[in-house]
């Protein structure tokens, strides 16, 4: 039917394969500097903090008030989606989403091994979404004493619902520990240090640096190092008295071997048992004595993960952290690129960050009201957001064999789209691979939403697509289009060639 075809083409021309990389606006190809109107605004920040586009409602409400902009904007933070576009957007800086670990395969003790994995990688995430979700203080990531489990995860780790529901409710619940262990939010997180693990001879100094670049923005193995070329490095006593006397290697090992010193506790003495991992092991914290370097943060010591938490809650730099590693995933720029008054901005920002109570909502929401993240040029969209963005517009999800493609890289396509990999970066900018993954998404969205639409959904088009349509209402069909994929009110120039399309296809039959 000429209808379908249509509808279908006309998806594709102006849906998917140009919305995908709006952060803003447009297309891909959109100039950076593209006057930045209101329904722009909105839709960069809709995108960001609930993962998908403002409805036609939102869209022509702004458009009868543009002063309301501000008001509008600071009420996507309030959304329930919120906590999960902030873990969505931290995790390619935690990259804690793995689908592999050290401990042996038959330990899982379960068919699905790496749905098992998942579940291991979000938990850091989700305590992350947690005090975003409960505008809990940003400080509560490293002193909090609870965890956010799921049912694959209560089922196998010493933890208890703080609800009191049966370990095999469904979803992501708020747990604590019952093994003992000191609570210190991230830092007491089995998932994290599964993802994060050490041997012994490297006495968790990789712990410790992952640690730093996470929560303070400090990675010591950047910082540049001059060895000594006459330590054996292949002397391990050697290497040790070095670490001790030398002083191209005291200038980091003074600071990241008593942070590391504090993490025995979650030392793992047997690769290939996963009781071993899972639980947390007190008998094992003064293991840092065979290293000769005592638990301390910043020159004051401490007995424990506990006492590391409460050190780290209180150093100024977990704060400013915080403001830049948010800079970094809502502007897709680097801080250290940022010129002076880039860092007046996020002066700034710490300050209302501070004033807000340390809340992540507060943080963001002054961000989205900051020119500098108004006037950014064209943003890459994540896969998560393209996900949510198309399932919104749609209906259509894209899983295989109940498996969400965009959520993981073994079986699926984030990292080929652009997401985040337990190594690596994410790209800023498009990549073959990631236009391959968007454009095949773009036609099987449309073939999906005009399907839909034949059978009754009115969810994106509002009119039946193999019915004939007088001129006057496919035109407002085409305008409502517009603005719900792409949020922006259609040209004549757009809405007089997509009609002669129409046109085309109908004397095709």
């Amino acid at each position: 039917m000429s209808g379908l075809r249509f509808w279908l083409r006309l998806w594709l021309r102006i849906g998917a394969g140009c919305a995908i990389l709006a952060g803003a606006r447009g297309c891909a190809a959109e100039p950076a500097a593209a006057p930045v109107d209101a329904l722009a605004i909105y839709a960069r920040a809709s995108l960001d903090l609930r993962g998908v586009r403002p409805s036609i409602a939102e869209a022509e409400a702004l458009l009868a008030a543009p002063e309301s902009l501000d008001a509008r904007v600071a009420l996507l933070a309030s959304d329930a989606r919120f906590g999960s576009r902030v873990a969505s957007f931290y995790a390619p800086l935690w990259q804690t989403r793995a689908e592999a670990a050290d401990v042996a395969r038959v330990d899982y003790a379960m068919a699905d091994e790496s749905g098992y994995l998942r579940s291991v990688g979000e938990e850091p995430l989700q305590i992350l979404a947690w005090i975003a979700d409960h505008d809990l203080p940003w400080t509560d990531i490293v002193t909090a004493d609870w965890t956010v489990v799921d049912g694959v995860l209560a089922a196998r780790w010493p933890v208890e619902y703080a609800d009191g529901l049966p370990l095999d409710a469904p979803g992501w619940r708020q747990a604590r520990y019952t093994d003992g262990r000191p609570r210190a939010g991230l830092l007491s997180s089995t998932g994290f240090w599964w993802r994060y693990s050490s041997t012994f001879n490297n006495a968790n100094r990789g712990r410790a640096s992952n640690l730093s670049r996470i929560l303070l923005c400090y990675s010591f193995s950047d910082r540049p190092v001059v060895f000594n070329p006459e330590v054996d490095l292949t002397d391990e006593a050697r290497v040790l008295d070095a670490i001790h006397t030398d002083p191209s290697c005291i200038a980091c090992h003074a600071t990241m071997d008593p942070m590391g010193a504090y993490l025995w506790g979650f030392y793992s003495e047997f690769s290939n048992d996963v009781t071993d991992w899972a639980w947390y092991h007190p008998d094992r914290e003064r293991f840092y004595e065979d290293f000769g370097t005592a638990p301390a943060y910043n020159g004051q010591p401490g007995a424990g993960i506990g006492d590391l938490g409460r050190q780290m809650a209180a150093d100024p730099r977990l704060i400013g952290c915080a403001v830049e590693r948010t800079w970094q995933v809502m502007t897709q720029q680097d801080p250290a690129d940022l010129d002076a008054d880039g860092r007046d901005r996020l002066t700034a920002w710490r300050e209302q960050f501070i004033d807000g109570g340390l809340k992540l909502r507060s943080l963001f929401q002054a961000v989205t009201r900051d020119p500098a993240y108004r006037q950014t040029g064209t943003k890459v969209m994540s896969p998560d957001q393209l996900a949510s963005a198309v399932e919104d517009l749609t209906g259509w999800r894209f899983t295989v064999d109940g498996r969400d493609v965009f959520g993981e890289d073994l079986y699926g396509l984030r990292s080929l789209a652009g997401g985040s990999r337990s190594a690596g970066v994410v790209p800023l900018a498009p990549t073959p691979t990631m236009l391959e993954v968007q454009e095949r998404i773009s036609q099987a969205a449309a073939a999906w939403g005009v399907a839909a639409a034949a059978g009754g959904d009115r969810r994106l088009l509002s009119v039946d697509p193999g019915a004939e349509l007088e001129r006057g209402a496919l035109e407002a069909e085409l305008r409502r289009l517009h603005l719900r994929i792409l949020t922006r009110e259609a040209t004549e120039v757009e809405v007089q060639e997509a009609a002669a399309l129409w046109e085309v296809l109908r004397g095709l039959e």
